[in-house]
């Protein structure tokens, strides 16, 4: 009987221990990655403000305090503005043709914003800013990690 005893109990040992180190192991892989998630870093993005009044592009002033309107707070500095007139697609029903129509008084803006987030940036992603200017949301499409200032 004693055999079986201490038999059981190396398997049991083995068993915890095993248990103990994918824990740990576990562990010190979240909180490497938590830690890594929660650093701040700079990013240069451009963002795509669609069908913007003619009125509210000539607002636009760059090197101004860039805010969330979301979290309503500083995430950055407009560095640059740029715009074109809008654009759409009319399909015609008489012939079924698709043309480009160019929109009176819209313009597409495309801003470039100096932000430092702990957020995880990508293209696609939808932001919603303000300044004291100006108030527009749009998405990301470019953006760069800003590796030295």
């Amino acid at each position: 009987m004693k055999k079986k005893f201490g038999k059981i109990n190396i398997v049991d040992l083995c068993i915890v221990v095993l248990i103990c180190a994918i824990a740990g192991g576990a562990y010190l892989f979240l909180k490497n990655s938590v830690e890594e998630s929660s650093v701040e870093k700079d990013y240069k993005i451009t963002l795509e403000l669609r069908m913007v009044e003619e009125d509210l592009v000539k607002n636009i002033q760059t090197d101004k305090a860039v805010y969330d309107r979301v979290q309503n707070k500083e995430i950055g500095t407009l560095l640059d503005m740029k715009y074109e007139p809008s654009v759409e697609y009319s399909i015609s029903s008489v012939d079924g043709s698709v043309k480009k129509v160019t929109v009176p008084n819209k313009y597409d803006c495309f801003l470039d914003i100096e932000l430092a987030t702990e957020q995880n940036i990508f293209i696609g992603k939808f932001l919603s800013v303000a300044t004291k200017d100006f108030m527009g949301a749009g998405y990301i499409i470019d953006f760069e990690e800003i590796t030295n200032k």
